[in-house]
């Protein structure tokens, strides 16, 4: 997964790009959550759709 920072309307965003599913439950997305936190220091974080499992919702 590559994080890279973008900055919007004043926000830092935590952009995560990856080619596979990344968030699978709950644990998956705190671990997300903590990662691209500790590396950009964002509370925003944006995902790509292909990273989501179906059974996540």
């Amino acid at each position: 997964m590559i994080i890279k920072m973008t900055e919007a309307n004043g926000h830092i965003i935590a952009t995560a790009n990856t080619d596979s599913i990344v968030l699978t439950d709950e644990q998956s997305a705190l671990d997300i959550i903590m990662t691209s936190s500790n590396k950009t220091g964002s509370s925003r974080i944006a995902l790509n759709k292909e990273a989501i499992s179906e059974d996540f919702f």
